[in-house]
């Protein structure tokens, strides 16, 4: 959304859909950063801003950097449940309510004044990259690197086995491995630790009282390969330090995405990777020409006790056998100025309920989503295939207005002391035409998951390897008299789910398997009626997918 957008909503839909506040000024314990590690350049605030410009105040996800144009608004998120039968909530979704610092002891929270709880920066290079850094970027990350809270974002790498962090930054330039080092992401990282206990601002968000949630935010990048290359991760860690549960709770991601022009963007969201995308509607766009695609991908949901339906969780860079990981619940899309499509109710615990909803893959006033081509519900709207045509389409609906969209994991309880981790990844891809860059990047999400574990999960048990991984091609197919086979194969003593998706995405099928075998399915035992369908193989560390089709 613009800003000329931005004003019009401010002065006259505030109350009738309390859709955007104005960004209108910078708070006292405001502090921000930016990332421009590789094709992206964002910001990031130390309250829960992210993705919007602070300087500006217009969208604040660069792409290319240094280009001028963006692919975003802003983008925020949301942490919701019941703490005695009361909706608590806390987040960012224009207005944020966080401030930063961490808490000391329930419901008591560090000075904010305390310059310590700023935005810090760390990133690899070389002793000539850093000279060639302006005198103000080399004094900041030196204090960074040389002051960095290593107790409570993740622990430090012990060079010398002392059990102190004593770094030495300048050894450290001309030898990574000389010196005790800030344990980090990626090639480059932003990392600040907030609270929810700032009444005034959760008040501004969705009139919620504060629970006493402590979050340990990071976003890094890389810039090694092509796909890396345009894509950010950000990584929620949330910390309970209350006294209450916090029951049936959800964690989402929310974005206000502007491929170049704000009014002529498409939406929709892929269940098989998680994705939730954005796409142009006009083959040029005034900004862009040929337009970009983009998309936020759950890479790694909240936890919760294993039930014997999902592989062994990650979280905090381990596999957890015990454990195992929420994928998304439901999928939300907003239109400005309508009231089918209506937006969450800022400052109110309507507003609350309204977002719980959506959590639920339910619209805004608890009831389900239709999918008008099927006419069944479904809890991920405009799933359908905007390549093919397929499905429920955003085009379906609205031409040329504002678009933003949000996508929630959960339930899960959030006890006092519990620690939670969800991790996302944004990633923008450029083709040849407006469709072919909706492709590129949904093959971007097809492939996030396993990267980020394949980089930043360890375990006691390897993860499978590409000989011992492997999902066949169904036979027969098409699939004729209901039977069908498919072939597997994984390594010895591991299993892994076998999922089957219709054309829109929905799940139709889940099996549990393991071994070298192979899978046989009847259609007509199972009612699943003809027509395409997606199906994955899906590990802790790899995701395989096929497409069949049923014809009787």
């Amino acid at each position: 959304m613009n800003l000329r957008i931005l004003a019009i909503v401010v002065a006259v839909s505030v109350i009738a859909f309390s859709y955007v506040p104005a960004f209108s000024q910078i708070a006292p314990e405001y502090f921000y950063d930016s990332i421009a590690v590789n094709n992206l350049k964002t910001f990031i605030g130390n309250d829960g801003l992210a993705g919007h410009n602070p300087y500006t105040f217009e969208g604040g996800m660069e792409f290319p950097k240094h280009s001028g144009n963006v692919t975003m608004f802003t983008e925020g998120f949301v942490l919701i449940g019941h703490v005695n039968s009361q909706l608590r909530s806390c987040g960012s979704w224009y207005w944020q309510s966080l401030q930063r610092g961490n808490i000391l002891s329930p419901y008591s929270a560090a000075d904010t004044n305390d310059a310590k709880y700023h935005v810090y920066k760390i990133k690899k290079m070389t002793a000539q990259e850093y000279q060639q850094l302006t005198v103000e970027e080399q004094q900041r990350l030196r204090s960074d690197f040389v002051n960095w809270p290593v107790e409570s974002s993740g622990g430090f790498i012990d060079r010398n086995s002392d059990g102190m962090y004593n770094p030495d930054f300048n050894a450290w330039l001309q030898n990574q491995g000389s010196s005790d080092q800030p344990i980090f992401e990626g090639d480059e990282m932003l990392w600040y630790v907030a609270n929810d206990l700032n009444e005034k601002k959760l008040a501004r968000l969705f009139n919620s009282p504060p629970t006493s949630i402590e979050y340990q935010v990071s976003v890094w990048g890389y810039n090694d390969t092509p796909l890396l290359s345009n894509t950010l991760f950000t990584r929620y860690r949330m910390i309970h330090k209350g006294i209450h549960d916090v029951k049936d709770a959800y964690f989402g991601k929310f974005c206000d995405p502007d491929i170049g022009d704000s009014m002529d963007d498409f939406l929709g969201y892929d269940s098989t990777f998680f994705a939730a995308y954005t796409y142009n509607r006009q083959e040029i766009d005034s900004y862009y020409g040929i337009p970009p695609a983009s998309a936020h991908v759950l890479v790694q949901g909240p936890v919760i006790p294993a039930t014997g339906i999902r592989e062994p969780a990650t979280f905090m860079g381990k596999y957890r056998e015990a454990y195992e990981n929420i994928d998304v619940a439901g999928y939300t899309f907003y239109i400005w100025n309508t009231e089918e499509y209506r937006s969450p109710a800022l400052g109110t615990t309507f507003g609350a309920n309204m977002v719980y909803n959506n959590s639920r893959g339910k619209r805004w006033n608890g009831e389900p989503y239709l999918d008008p081509i099927s006419g069944d519900s479904t809890t991920y709207p405009i799933s359908g295939n905007p390549l093919t045509g397929d499905g429920w389409l955003d085009r379906d609906i609205w031409e040329t207005r504002d678009r933003t969209y949000y996508f929630a994991s959960g339930p899960f309880d959030f006890a006092p002391g519990d620690t939670q981790e969800v991790i996302y990844a944004y990633t923008v891809a450029q083709g040849v035409d407006r469709l072919n860059s909706l492709e590129l990047v949904l093959q971007n999400a097809s492939q996030l998951r396993s990267i980020f574990r394949e980089r930043h999960v360890t375990s006691t048990t390897a993860p499978e390897t590409p000989s011992s991984f492997a999902l066949g091609q169904n036979y027969p197919n098409p699939v004729s008299d209901g039977r069908t086979v498919i072939p597997i194969e994984l390594p010895q003593g591991r299993s892994s789910i076998l999922r089957v998706y219709d054309i829109l995405g929905k799940l139709v099928y889940e099996q549990a398997v393991s071994g070298r075998s192979s899978i046989s399915l009847d259609m007509k035992s199972l009612s699943i009626p003809p027509g395409m369908y997606k199906y994955s193989l899906i590990s802790a560390s790899r995701t395989a997918t096929r497409t069949m089709m049923v014809i009787q």
